[in-house]
């Protein structure tokens, strides 16, 4: 975790990823939530949230963490849309050409 002077150190007993940092899936709640108390009224978008491990069912206990958090402050569609619908298509050559088209009921 981060405080307002660095990093805080692990504790000892914590789970660690391969990197050594905690594991911690709260983070992505707390620093979303801090993010929008910084900047008020601009939309924010996380693009990336994971561990380093080579242990899948650890990645998958991470991230299942990491969202009842994110739910609970934004329960909103388009919140968490992005995991239904997937990254934006692409051409073959690598063009972007944009997100599918979404249906969902969220």
């Amino acid at each position: 975790m981060i405080g307002p002077d660095g990093l805080l150190p692990v504790p000892d007993d914590a789970e660690r990823t391969l990197t050594g940092w905690e594991f911690y899936p709260a983070a992505l709640g707390e620093a979303v939530r801090r993010a929008a108390e910084l900047a008020p009224g601009v939309p924010l978008v996380v693009t990336e949230n994971g561990i380093a491990t080579d242990d899948d069912t650890r990645r998958v206990a991470y991230t299942a963490g990491a969202w009842p958090a994110w739910r609970t402050r934004w329960p909103t569609a388009s919140t968490y849309a992005a995991i239904s619908i997937g990254p934006p298509s692409t051409t073959t050559s690598g063009e972007a050409t944009g997100p599918p088209s979404v249906s969902s009921s969220w």
